[in-house]
C-alpha cells in the first residue's frame, strides 16, 4: 500500500491496491477538499494529523455507524448510512448538510467550537467533512447561519459510507 498526504488546495488522489493511509490535517482549514478514488472501507485508513472532534475543548476518539439519530456521547466520527440529496454527486453544500441532518442533534453539548467528522454518502460518492458550532452555543443541530462546515475529502466511487468502519480512520474506535 501506499501512504499520500493531502496538502494545500485541493487535491486529486488515486489509491492502488493494498493498504492504502490517507494523511490529512484534521482540522480541516489548511487542506482543501480532496477527491479520492479507489478507496476500499474496512482495508484503506484516513489519518488525521489533528483531531479537529471536539466536545468542550477537549478531543473525542469514538466511531459510530447507523441511520440519522442523535450522536452518542464521545463521538468524534458519525458515519450515517442514509443517503444525502446533492445537485451535484461530486460535491456539497453547507445547505445540502443542514437539509439532511433536519433536527438532528450532532453536537453534544452545543457549546461554541465543538465539532465532528461526519461521513455521508449520496449513492455515488461518500462524503467527509467536520462541522463546528458557532457563537449560538444554545443548540446541538447544525444550522448555516452559524455554524462552520468544512468538506475534506470525496471518496468517489465508495457509494455506501458504511463501509468505512473505525478500521477506516487511524484514531477512532
Amino acid at each position: 500500500g501506499d501512504t499520500m498526504t493531502g496538502g494545500a488546495g485541493n487535491d486529486v488522489m488515486s489509491l492502488g491496491t493494498g493498504t492504502d493511509t490517507l494523511i490529512r490535517n484534521g482540522d480541516g482549514t489548511t487542506d482543501g477538499a480532496d477527491t479520492v478514488s479507489g478507496f476500499t472501507g474496512g482495508t484503506d485508513i484516513i489519518d488525521f494529523t489533528t483531531n479537529g472532534a471536539k466536545v468542550g475543548g477537549n478531543a473525542v476518539t469514538g466511531h459510530a455507524s447507523g441511520a440519522l439519530g442523535n450522536l452518542a456521547a464521545g463521538t468524534g466520527v458519525q458515519v450515517f448510512t442514509g443517503n444525502i440529496t446533492t445537485a451535484d454527486n461530486s460535491t456539497l453544500t453547507a445547505a445540502e448538510v443542514e437539509t439532511y441532518l433536519g433536527t438532528t442533534e450532532v453536537f453534544q453539548n452545543g457549546a461554541d467550537n465543538d465539532s465532528v467528522y461526519l461521513v455521508i454518502d449520496n449513492g455515488v460518492n461518500t462524503f467527509v467533512m467536520k462541522i463546528t458550532e458557532g457563537t449560538d452555543g444554545t443548540n446541538k443541530q447544525f444550522d448555516v447561519a452559524d455554524d462552520s462546515f468544512q468538506l475534506i475529502m470525496v471518496l468517489t466511487g465508495v457509494d455506501n459510507a458504511a463501509t468505512l468502519t473505525a478500521a477506516s480512520f487511524a484514531d477512532f474506535s
